[in-house]
């Protein structure tokens, strides 16, 4: 099994509009990277934090990870 990881740091404004999105960490595959960067932008307006996450960082920091 393949397991790629890599991490974004996420810029959030307002209603959860992303302002910036850049790769902290690549997973080692180009496209895999840009795939995530362009997910993020898809995914916006983001979601607000759950309840139970008090006080969400700006900028939020994800790993994202990949098995296949």
């Amino acid at each position: 099994m393949l397991i790629l990881i890599l991490y974004l740091a996420i810029v959030v404004v307002g209603e959860f509009l992303v302002v910036v999105v850049r790769l902290v960490k690549s997973s080692g595959s180009s496209v895999l990277d840009k795939k995530a960067l362009a997910l993020v932008q898809r995914a916006e307006p983001l979601p607000p934090p759950p309840p139970e996450v008090p006080g969400a960082q700006n900028p939020l920091s994800q790993q994202i990870n990949y098995n296949r």
